[in-house]
């Protein structure tokens, strides 16, 4: 047995990368990930009940990830469309890793893109729109982009980092 299998050499080993763990955290913090149903339907309540209108900043910071804004509203509507008729998400995220703002589809509500602050949630189960718009997926998806508080998507763009530069 060499000198690296000791226990007191794996103890201080395990402790440098304990430090090295707590260093990349401070550097980079991660805001903690709600996940289950709450996480889910709670930021999609919280993005409701606005005019629909985007601010600039807003416009500005979606803009610089997707083109232009509208490019992104066309990619996210595709997205919510596609999953009509079924069950998911669609999530306008800061992914902290790559530190870009990216849309993403999400299966059910335990499962979330890694190290990605939500910043725009629809929720695309059919609970969500069929006592109002029956079948007619595409009348929700316009009904959620007048109603959209840009407001609060204003706030998770500067808490997750997504506006500075």
């Amino acid at each position: 047995m060499g000198h690296s299998r000791t226990p007191e050499n794996r103890l201080h080993r395990l402790s440098l990368a304990d430090r090295s763990v707590h260093r990349q955290r401070a550097r980079a913090p991660l805001r903690a990930r709600r996940s289950g149903a709450q996480g889910g339907n709670g930021d999609y309540f919280d993005n409701l009940g606005g005019n629909g209108k985007a601010g600039a900043a807003e416009r500005q910071a979606i803009a610089l990830a997707f083109s232009s804004f509208d490019v992104w509203e066309t990619e996210f509507r595709r997205i919510a469309a596609g999953l009509s008729g079924g069950s998911g998400w669609v999530v306008l995220g800061f992914n902290q890793h790559t530190r870009q703002l990216e849309n993403y589809w999400m299966p059910d509500h335990a499962h979330s893109p890694a190290a990605t602050a939500p910043i725009l949630v629809m929720d695309m189960y059919e609970h969500a729109y069929q006592m109002d718009f029956g079948a007619a997926a595409a009348k929700y998806i316009d009904a959620f982009f007048q109603n959209i508080q840009w407001d609060k998507v204003a706030t998770r763009l500067a808490a997750s980092g997504a506006t500075k530069t």
